[in-house]
């Protein structure tokens, strides 16, 4: 048989359609390669942002017992999982920020929030604070201080708070033992001599007594022989 004339072109085509081919699967196949890594990320990401909803969650529960513990600040929890601390009137608000382990901190003290925020540094939580040109970051027990001190105004000293600023109330002291008496010779060494007691006042001389009446009366005074009050006591007339 006659070779056809049109038999190159069927080869040339041939070629050119297995080349293509195999250009296409092995295009489907990177394609599938590429979606299984992306789908490899995102379950790993999606694993990553799980475990920080969860640090989120358990972070926002500690700083409730937190507030608890001390006492003296209020710990509300809202609807959406924020938590609202309140001192004396003021309010800072920590709310869950995105579907990671961002906690927003809203300050009521602002007209424009800025981007206050706590967030995970690998195994450590950091607060990092907006001032607009820039941002200070601190760890998490001096974030949680700076929120308490800065804008709750909770009465607290500058700096990290360590164990020696506690100021814990001293026990009440023993009573003193009473003092023991003073021996007598020693009292009187020392007790001054008391004052020489005042003369009696001089009692007012006696008034002379008034002459009684000798009518009717014998007089018990004796008198001598030959007085003439006797020779006045004979039988009268």
């Amino acid at each position: 048989m006659a070779e056809s004339r049109l038999a190159g072109l069927a080869g040339r085509m041939k070629a050119l359609i297995e080349a293509e081919e195999k250009r296409r699967d092995a295009e489907a196949a990177e394609q599938e390669r590429a979606a299984a890594a992306r789908r490899a990320l995102d379950a790993k990401l999606e694993k990553r942002k799980a475990a920080g909803r969860a640090a989120r969650a358990a972070m926002l529960a500690d700083v409730e017992s937190f507030c608890a513990t001390i006492g003296h600040l209020r710990a509300l929890r809202e609807g959406d999982g924020a938590v609202r601390l309140e001192y004396r009137g003021r309010t800072v608000v920590l709310e869950p920020d995105g579907d990671d382990d961002r906690i927003a901190i809203r300050l009521d003290d602002e007209v424009v929030p800025r981007n206050h925020h706590m967030a995970r540094d690998g195994e450590d939580w950091e607060v990092v604070f907006d001032h607009g040109t820039s941002t200070v970051r601190f760890g998490l027990e001096d974030g949680l201080t700076q929120i308490l001190r800065e804008h709750l105004w909770v009465p607290l000293p500058k700096g990290h708070i360590e164990v020696e600023d506690v100021v814990t109330a001293a026990p009440a002291p023993a009573p003193e033992p009473p003092p023991a008496p003073t021996p007598v010779a020693e009292a009187a060494s020392v007790v001054e001599a008391a004052p020489a007691p005042e003369p009696p006042a001089a009692e007012p001389a006696a008034a002379p007594a008034a002459p009684s009446s000798a009518k009717g009366r014998r007089s018990s005074k004796k008198e001598p022989p030959g007085s003439a009050v006797k020779e006045l006591k004979g039988p009268l007339g």
